[in-house]
């Protein structure tokens, strides 16, 4: 149900293992008519170079072996970082849906695809848990987010390693993935193997954690929202609340009000 019948897909690229089978999967399905492939696209981070260069190729040549286009943006990921005062990770990830965006109406694509699994899933969820995060964060990768969509988020990374290798698909693996300085890696090589030794199937239970968390979490926001109108009262120099009815709140429901209305006066 993520993506309509017919509906027009462009799909996220990296080269690596989950987005390569994510695109071969795509053109099964575009075969059989239940969409139809734009095209993919690319971003070159200039992160690993020469390598970031031979991922380019890689994506080039595996896209038109499907005769679909390849919109290719390259940015200076490092750069970016260092002026907007960032992590670099954090920084991809703007470009990254900045440039999906653009090329998603370039091409018409009513969604894009990206190549999350569980595996990543359960990282998000990890990383977040560490950090502190509350029902929002715990809800990790959401399957759809505007026209983003995650077909792949209920399936396991090794899943699709064995069905590239059915299918003789080559793809790129990037060093960077083994930096043991990035959380994420670390998280993903060290931790989760530790966990899932004495917790088999550690990785779905956590899956199903985020996706309660989701849940719970769009009760509240729907609740907080109902709520506001009937405490909260915009005025010209920024909202009112009833400070009484307020405080008379469940404290979850009090918390996600107060959030929501900090929200709208940083926007001003």
């Amino acid at each position: 149900s993520l993506i309509p019948k017919g509906g027009r897909v462009l799909v996220a690229l990296s080269g690596g293992g989950d987005s390569v089978a994510l695109l071969c999967l795509m053109v099964e399905l575009a075969r059989h008519s239940e969409l139809s492939l734009v095209g993919t696209v690319h971003v070159n981070h200039q992160l690993r170079l020469p390598a970031a260069a031979d991922d380019e190729s890689f994506c080039r040549a595996l896209a038109a072996r499907f005769e679909l286009p390849c919109v290719v943006e390259t940015v200076d990921v490092a750069m970016l970082a260092r002026q907007e005062r960032v992590s670099v990770e954090h920084a991809g990830h703007r470009a990254r849906h900045q440039c999906f965006d653009r090329v998603a109406d370039q091409l018409g694509a009513t969604e894009v695809a990206l190549g999350h699994t569980l595996d990543d899933q359960a990282e998000t969820y990890l990383l977040r848990l560490l950090r502190g995060a509350g029902a929002a964060g715990l809800s990790a990768m959401r399957p759809r987010l505007g026209r983003i969509v995650r077909p792949l988020l209920t399936i396991r990374r090794a899943e699709l390693r064995t069905y590239l290798t059915s299918r003789q698909m080559p793809f790129v693996e990037d060093s960077s993935n083994l930096d043991r300085r990035v959380p994420r890696n670390r998280v993903r090589h060290d931790l989760l193997p530790n966990m899932e030794r004495y917790a088999p199937g550690l990785v779905e239970r956590i899956a199903r954690s985020a996706e309660i968390a989701r849940a719970d979490e769009e009760w509240l926001g729907l609740a907080a929202s109902e709520t506001a109108l009937s405490i909260v009262k915009r005025i010209k120099a920024g909202v009112e609340v009833e400070a009484d009815r307020f405080a008379s709140l469940p404290s979850a429901l009090a918390r996600r009000v107060a959030k929501d209305v900090l929200s709208q006066v940083s926007r001003k």
